[in-house]
């Protein structure tokens, strides 16, 4: 974690001002803070996509959908322990 994270800071334009960390491998980093999958995928897409309504989320540990409002913020979600290749955890 520590190694990825030195090459994104070298590989960086400007400074860096905190970091933050999701999903299962967010014990391997020192970030400043932590937040759930399911709210960084809604900031990020409601940045990027705003009038999207609904995120999925096929992984390699599970599989999440995710629907948010007009301001982006999460209504619902669901969830299970089956990844994109259906071996899950």
């Amino acid at each position: 974690g520590e190694a990825v994270l030195e090459q994104v800071l070298a590989r960086s334009r400007g400074d860096i001002k905190r970091v933050v960390a999701t999903g299962y491998g967010w014990v391997s980093f020192s970030a400043d803070e932590t937040v759930s999958e399911i709210a960084a995928h809604s900031r990020g897409s409601y940045s990027l996509f705003p009038d999207a309504r609904t995120i999925t989320d096929i992984g390699g540990q599970d599989s999440k959908i995710t629907r948010i409002n007009e301001q982006g913020r999460v209504l619902d979600f669901a969830m299970n322990d089956r990844c994109a290749a259906g071996t899950g955890r």
